[in-house]
This record gives structure tokens, sequence and C-alpha cells, in this order.
């Protein structure tokens, strides 16, 4: 027997190969890419001309992304549509590959997912992707890591990162600052 016939590629041949890297799929599923084959790909989707088709009928799109070369990590959002007639079905997925080249994903939470989903900020600090997004009517910061809860606030349209704080006023307009990627008060 080949030892081929074991492998990745083999054993997961009708999977297409972007869900096998963990992309365009709302599936979990975790084959352990290598981190080059995993930029590569992420660097022709984001270039691509036309949303990617997958077998249901959806178009998926790369809308955000962040290469993190020095620690060999990547984080992305993906959008996910499907025009059903009078419904249109969205979905956004924050989606990284951290050091130890683990997929991590969240379903971002929005208002109403068909008024979209901006992304204003995604970057990794320390051992975490932090995204700050806006929706229909709000601004929201979260922070995704391996092995812990996804952490996400509301925060204020207004809003400044400077190296490991975000900062912004709240309505009373006292001065907050988040220490990243915790979210938490410095």
């Amino acid at each position: 027997m080949d030892p081929d016939d074991f492998s990745i590629d083999a054993l997961f041949a009708d999977m297409p190969k972007e869900n096998r890297l963990g992309f365009f799929t709302d599936s979990a599923l975790d084959l352990g890419p290598e981190y080059a084959e995993v930029v590569a790909m992420l660097n022709e989707l984001v270039a691509a001309d036309e949303p990617y088709a997958d077998e249901d009928g959806y178009q998926w799109q790369i809308i955000a992304h962040e290469i993190d070369a020095e620690h060999q990590r990547v984080a992305w959002v993906e959008w996910r549509e499907k025009d059903s007639g009078r419904i249109t079905h969205d979905n956004y997925y924050l989606k990284a590959r951290d050091d130890a080249g683990s997929l991590l994903m969240w379903e971002i939470e929005t208002y109403n997912p068909y008024f979209g989903c901006s992304v204003r900020f995604l970057h990794w600090v320390e051992d975490a992707v932090v995204i700050i997004y806006e929706d229909k009517h709000d601004t929201y910061a979260a922070s995704l890591k391996t092995g812990a809860d996804i952490r996400r606030i509301e925060i204020p349209h207004e809003w400044n990162v400077d190296r490991k704080v975000l900062a912004y006023h709240s309505k009373t307009g006292e001065e907050i600052k988040l220490r990243l990627p915790a979210l938490e008060r410095v």
C-alpha cells in the first residue's frame, strides 16, 4: 500500500482544497495544513476577481485579512451570502490560524447580517486576534484566542488603538482605556 494513499489530499479528495485549509466553510474541521499552504491560498482568495461558489449555492469572499509572517499566523474575515428569492442569507466568520497552526473560528455577531459587517481593525495582539467591526447600528471589539471563549464588547463609533490599548469616550464623556487583547480596563 502506498503511504500517499493516507495523505490529507487523498483521504479528503472529494473536499475542495479551500475547505481542507479552513476557508469558505462553516465547519470547524481542522486538518492541520502547513502555514505556507494557508498563506498561499489566502493570498489567492483575496486576489480573486469573483466570489467563491460552494455546492450549496453560497457565494463567499474574504473581506479582511492579516498575515503575521514573523509568528507564522493568519487571520481573516469571510462573508457568505445566498439569495433564496425573497430572502438573502448572510453570515460573517472571523477565522484564524495561530502559531501552532490551529484553526480558530467565530461567527461574528451582528444586529442583522443582511446590512453588513465592516471590519475596521483586524490584528494579532499577543496570542489573540482582535477585531473591531461595525454593523448597521453599533461598533464592537472582540478578541479570539485558542482555548478561550470569545470576548466581545460594544464600543462607540469613535475609538483609537495605540499599541495594546483601545481608547474611547463613554456617553458621559469619560475616557475609557482597555488593554488588548483582554478588553479589560487599564
